[in-house]
């Protein structure tokens, strides 16, 4: 894999076997486990502060935003006080594709001196909380083995090879990767489920108090958790939607560098030569809008990715996380993630549009989703526009 350190990659091949393993098995269990304790407090902090209104009015992806914000930053990093950088975690997210840019440096430091100051400031504090803290113990206990393997492993380096400032921004592009695609993700999914026919939800909801009712209650202890969460895979319609707004909202583009010269038959009369050592830029998720793979793939079906609905070539065509070697390492973890901030809001909250057309028009044509054309390529886009609602807690 690549591991992104400031603005370099360090292949480091080695190291996928020793830190996959802490994504994987019992591992992912208890991260998927800490994640829903997070999630479960920020709803139940968000009834707490509003337990004298009846509807709550914001907007879809800042609900998203709520929900995973914190907690996903609890589960991986501990007990640390995510709010306390979360403007200037706003600044970077919505400004991460500039970094790509190829601006001069002093151009850059004109125009985007604020991104740069909330960058500097993420990567100081993230090392900071993680090799200063006040409680060591209280750290240790809660983070997660997956960060605690990749700092400890860094801080094996000198400081001439891995400098703070790598450690800090290995950090700030983990946060990122962790809730940079995953709130977009979750507001996609309930985008799509609130905005589509009534039957559709119906069946989901019926499938999460099903399998899920006691790991997603607000109101007990976490008694009967490992066994609820093994009944995860069997909310088979709620996966399927799942990856069904992945297919229609994944945009990660992978860069990489031809090791030989290579022609490709384009069709009967083109052919593209690539030389060796030129970079190329791959969008495996052009597949995903290919009609002769997916029937109306501008179209969202939420059972298009059932087991009994799915050929071998659409599943060796659905590449959301890429694939190969290459494939995301954390792709597990994003799937839980989104699952189970799907299955929290859909069991506990009253959800309404603002604007009453809204459910209308996105379904009843086909169309691509509406983006933030800037973050194309980058994972999943955030939405153009915000979607605004109001919502309040189930009784």
């Amino acid at each position: 894999m690549y591991v992104v350190i400031g603005l370099g990659l360090f292949e480091t091949n080695d190291l996928t076997h020793e830190y996959v393993q802490y994504l994987q098995g019992k591992e992912l269990k208890q991260l998927t486990l800490t994640l829903a304790q997070h999630i479960r407090q920020a709803l139940v902090n968000k009834g707490r502060e509003h337990m004298h209104s009846e509807w709550i009015e914001c907007g879809l992806f800042e609900l998203s935003h709520m929900l995973l914000f914190e907690s996903s930053i609890k589960t991986l990093y501990g007990d640390i006080d995510p709010l306390s950088f979360e403007r200037e975690y706003r600044i970077f997210d919505s400004n991460i594709h500039v970094l790509m840019y190829p601006y001069p440096t002093f151009i850059f430091k004109q125009l985007y001196s604020s991104l740069i100051k909330a960058k500097q400031f993420l990567i100081k504090q993230l090392y900071e909380r993680q090799h200063h803290p006040h409680d060591q113990d209280q750290l240790d206990r809660t983070r997660s083995l997956f960060v605690k393997f990749m700092n400890d492993l860094m801080c094996k380096y000198p400081e001439q090879t891995v400098s703070i400032n790598d450690i800090g921004s290995f950090n700030l592009a983990l946060l990122w990767s962790a809730i940079g695609n995953t709130i977009p993700a979750v507001y996609w999914a309930l985008f799509y489920l609130l905005t589509g026919p009534t039957a559709t939800i119906d069946i989901i909801k019926k499938e999460i108090q099903q399998h899920l009712s006691l790991f997603i209650r607000l109101d007990i202890p976490d008694e009967n958790n490992d066994y609820q969460l093994d009944q995860l895979d069997k909310c088979v319609h709620l996966d399927s939607a799942i990856d069904e707004t992945l297919r229609l909202v994944a945009t990660a583009m992978i860069l990489r560098r031809c090791s030989k010269d290579t022609k490709i038959t384009l069709d009967a009369e083109r052919t593209l030569l690539i030389k060796k050592n030129e970079a190329i830029v791959l969008f495996p998720c052009a597949s995903h809008y290919d009609s002769r793979i997916f029937h109306n793939p501008f179209q969202y079906k939420h059972d298009r990715f059932l087991p009994a609905n799915l050929n071998v070539e659409q599943k060796r065509s659905f590449l959301p996380f890429g694939g190969g070697k290459f494939i995301c390492p954390g792709r597990s973890m994003a799937k839980n993630t989104i699952k189970i901030s799907v299955a929290f809001v859909l069991q506990h909250l009253n959800i309404e549009f603002l604007n009453s057309d809204i459910r209308t028009p996105p379904l009843a044509k086909e169309k691509i989703p509406d983006f933030q054309n800037s973050r194309i390529g980058y994972g999943i886009a955030p939405p153009r526009e915000e979607r605004r609602i109001r919502y309040s807690f189930k009784q």
